[in-house]
């Protein structure tokens, strides 16, 4: 009787092991499958995103490429191609089939290789654009007083008019004529919307080269060291990407050479406008501006 009931336990242990393993190794496959089905779709989502990373950046470089007048690469333009109309649409379609469906042969080797697209970048960062006018609001109503309406209005009016190029302001030194344009410069861009203002202080002895930099620094375009010819054609070029643009140039002494400072002609560029100030009207005449506006002196009220 003990050997029968020893052969019977034997029997039975026998059969439940073979029925806990064939139980067992099923569930440990699927569970097998799940967890590694889930990392190679996270691993994929994480590729897309350093992809998408790695498209904003050259983005950006080439946008920042062309602002400075730079021919971009061949290979750099068709990359972009690639990534915009065919990587990120084979990557979204098979992301959606997962989550769908969640079929395996999606992480079978179908995927696209995204990492080897983006590994040839090395560039991360990328110079901050400046605002164009740093200064500081003038002092409140000044614009509002008598004496300075009309030739504030009359500049205004100038530059909305697509016929004027050039505008004037002459009047004695201390007079308010920075003050006025400072002014000028600010509603040129809130209620005219200029895309550009660039505010350039000129002094008694001006330094082409450096009116070239300031300008040039209040674009973010950065000008090599080269001969003034080449850098006023690429400070042109780079004007001439901006739909509208004010130019002020303050306080100028002596006559100007905008051409020679890349400063686009009216039929090169009708969107650039040029805003100066002299003490000396025969200055501004001399440097072809159509409308030419006096400012006085304060009256005694509003001093």
């Amino acid at each position: 009787m003990e050997t029968f009931i020893s052969i019977v336990g034997s029997i039975c242990g026998s059969i439940a092991g073979t029925a806990t393993e064939n139980a067992v190794g099923p569930i440990t496959q699927q569970l097998s499958y799940l967890f590694k089905h889930r990392t190679k779709f996270q691993n994929l989502r994480n590729k897309v995103q350093e992809l998408k990373a790695a498209r904003e950046r050259v983005e950006q470089s080439v946008r920042e490429a062309k602002m400075n007048g730079e021919v971009i690469f061949p290979d750099v333009e068709t990359w972009l191609t690639v990534v915009n109309e065919k990587i990120f649409d084979q990557a979204a379609t098979q992301l959606e089939e997962y989550e769908k469906k969640s079929k395996r042969r999606c992480f079978a080797g179908c995927c696209p290789d995204l990492k080897s697209r983006y590994q040839f970048i090395n560039r991360v960062s990328y110079r901050p654009p400046v605002q164009a006018i740093d200064i500081n609001r003038p002092v409140k109503d000044y614009a509002s007083f008598e004496s300075r309406t009309g030739a504030f209005n009359g500049v205004m009016a100038a530059l909305k008019d697509d016929n004027v190029k050039k505008v004037g302001m002459y009047g004695m030194g201390g007079v308010g004529k920075t003050t006025l344009v400072k002014e000028v410069a600010l509603q040129a861009k809130e209620k005219l919307s200029f895309t550009a203002v660039v505010f350039v202080a000129v002094t008694q002895t001006p330094n082409m080269l450096d009116i070239q930099n300031k300008i040039a620094e209040k674009l973010n375009l950065k000008l090599d060291k080269t001969d003034m010819d080449v850098r006023a054609t690429r400070l042109r070029q780079r004007l001439k990407t901006k739909k509208k643009v004010l130019i002020i140039l303050d306080d100028i002494w002596v006559t100007l050479n905008l051409e020679a400072l890349g400063v686009p002609a009216a039929d090169q560029h009708n969107g650039c406008k040029i805003l100066m100030t002299s003490r000396s009207l025969d200055v501004l005449k001399s440097m072809d501006a159509l409308q030419n506006l006096s400012i006085e002196t304060l009256n005694e009220d509003e001093a």
